[in-house]
């Protein structure tokens, strides 16, 4: 009760306060985490919707806590008494991360053709598996309109889903799912790394949308393709998330990269047997990161352009002797 009247003072000035209330949606943690019975849980929760509806809460939201591992027919029972006293939303979390796909659009389904279209259903998965955004998903396609998530995928163990990257399905696969979003998405790059600065934590290199790899190419093969047509290994624009996309001169890069970086630093004509020279030298430094660097890039060259053209003038000095 005294967390519903905190939460009634935080939103006194809004006009249509929203709430949400935890409940118990396994047998596991009915009686290993409470220590209570499946009608001691009904008998609060009514409770506390009651009592929440009374100190002005009109949208509440009832999360039913490990729904994922619970049984079907209680989780009806207890919903179903939910909305007789008022609830707008059921949540339904993956609390450990247990499912897959399948297995929570399976559960989502059940609870939406259970209470209608006129209740609100929120999916909440953790990542322990790694499939927090793919079951997010899931709870779409079987009926859920609305997530749960975190920028970065921060929370309890492996974290959450991630915001950015549902931003971004939902940008790109909008259509098919027929669902859209509101978040200022070009933004989100720019806030991830300010979550990441807070928090004291490292965004890793690989992670999707906000990643420092995650639009840029290193593969030779990539980068030929990329720069005859973007759109050849890319779908979507850094620019639209506020990030940007790159190609970086690394152990898969070939010769194209080099070529280019050159030709935009200055050099006019580049010899084809200084620039094998220079590729040799880059793939055995242990620096290659280095190389990014245009001004380096060129300052390379041009050193092995000058060994090339002394070596050239003492092959000539020798044959006039």
């Amino acid at each position: 009760v005294s967390d519903i009247d905190a939460c009634a003072l935080s939103m006194s000035s809004h006009a249509n306060p929203k709430i949400q209330l935890v409940s118990v949606g396994s047998d596991i943690h009915i009686k290993y985490k409470r220590g209570i019975t499946r009608q001691q849980v009904m008998e609060e929760t009514v409770e506390a919707i009651d009592y929440a509806k009374c100190v002005g809460f009109k949208d509440i939201s009832l999360l039913l806590e490990d729904a994922t591992r619970g049984d079907y027919l209680f989780m009806e029972q207890l919903i179903g008494v939910g909305i007789e006293h008022g609830i707008t939303g059921v949540v339904l979390p993956d609390t450990v991360g247990y499912c897959l796909p399948g297995e929570y659009y399976a559960l989502v389904k059940h609870i939406r053709d259970f209470v209608g279209e006129d209740i609100r259903i929120a999916a909440h998965c953790h990542n322990d598996m790694g499939l927090a955004v793919a079951n997010s998903i899931a709870g779409i396609e079987a009926g859920a309109n609305e997530i749960q998530a975190t920028l970065c995928g921060i929370g309890e163990r492996a974290g959450n889903a991630s915001l950015e990257e549902i931003v971004a399905i939902l940008c790109n696969k909008g259509e098919y799912l027929q669902c859209t979003h509101d978040i200022v998405q070009h933004r989100l790059f720019e806030t991830c790394s300010l979550v990441a600065k807070y928090f004291d934590f490292i965004i890793p290199l690989q992670k999707p949308i906000v990643g420092r790899n995650a639009f840029a190419t290193e593969a030779g093969m990539h980068q030929q393709g990329i720069m005859k047509y973007r759109f050849t290994y890319e779908f979507m624009r850094a620019a639209d998330f506020g990030a940007e996309s790159s190609m970086i001169i690394g152990r898969h890069s070939g010769r194209n990269i080099l070529r280019q970086r050159l030709a935009a630093s200055g050099v006019k004509e580049i010899n084809p047997m200084v620039l094998d020279c220079l590729y040799t030298v880059i793939m055995s430094d242990e620096e290659v990161d280095r190389y990014n660097d245009s001004r380096f890039l060129k300052e390379q060259y041009e050193l092995l352009e000058s060994e090339e053209g002394s070596a050239t003038a003492n092959s000539v000095d020798l044959k006039s002797l």
